[in-house]
């Protein structure tokens, strides 16, 4: 797996730049980080589905649970990709651990809570820009709304080069890996890691059989539900209007 590039804001208030990656053989998976300078250097080499021998880097935790490794790698000027042969034990996609739409309701959220869906495109909108505030600079953005099999469909957003690479298709199975969960207008899902259109995996076709005898015109919504977290009271003054914010997160 490959990300697209992103752009972050430092501490000091300049943007950077980062991509990741997660390296697969016959053992398992680790998660691999390239800030810059090492995001320009290496962006443009790595192909996905390639075979490397890789050296240099520094192991850190694994903080954001996106693989079972326990650590990630942060790549530096030690690293070395040296291109090898191809290897058919090596399978082409990541370990997909999906969570049904359903469950997404009930979950408790964090700042890094991430999930792999497969999910049944309903709609898909043309591709917007937005702006974080009326003078910062405008970043393309594309809905989906999906379903799943649990019986309920999604709101799902596609930021920067993933919303303008995306096709403009519906009606097709797409699996996503390493979406973060956002508790906004009930639940909803941004930015993935990756996406794999139209998968050639098992779990594809038991979603298309649902799909065959579904009413997806009154599958019920997780977006669009304001939740309130169990224990959290407000008192009647403190109810307000639902506003949304952009930020590009840090």
């Amino acid at each position: 797996l490959k990300t697209t590039e992103h752009e972050f804001r430092r501490n000091n208030g300049r943007m950077g730049s980062y991509f990741s990656v997660i390296l697969k053989d016959t053992s398992g998976e680790i998660r691999g980080v390239f800030f810059d300078p090492e995001c320009k250097q290496f962006n443009n080499s790595i192909k996905y589905k390639q075979v490397y021998k890789i050296s240099g880097g520094v192991l850190q935790d694994n903080r954001n649970k996106k693989t079972d490794h326990e650590f990630e790698i942060m790549f530096n000027k030690t690293t070395r990709f040296e291109k090898m042969p191809e290897q058919s034990s090596i399978g082409l996609y990541p370990t997909f651990k999906f969570t049904k739409l359903a469950q997404l309701q009930n979950m408790q959220i964090t700042s890094n809570t991430y999930v792999d869906i497969l999910g049944y495109i309903i709609s898909n909108s043309e591709v917007k820009q937005v702006q974080a505030s009326p003078n910062s600079k405008s970043y393309a953005c594309r809905t989906l709304t999906i379903c799943d099999d649990s019986g309920k469909k999604c709101e799902l957003e596609l930021w920067e080069g993933m919303a303008t690479d995306f096709p403009p298709d519906a009606d097709v199975v797409v699996a996503f890996k390493s979406l973060e969960v956002i508790d906004k207008k009930g639940r909803s899902l941004k930015s993935p890691d990756q996406y794999y259109y139209d998968p050639d995996i098992p779990e594809k076709g038991k979603l298309l059989q649902w799909i065959e005898t579904a009413n997806l015109n009154k599958i019920d919504s997780i977006t669009h539900q304001r939740t309130v977290d169990k224990g959290f009271i407000l008192s009647l003054s403190q109810i307000q209007p639902l506003f949304e914010f952009r930020f590009l997160k840090v």
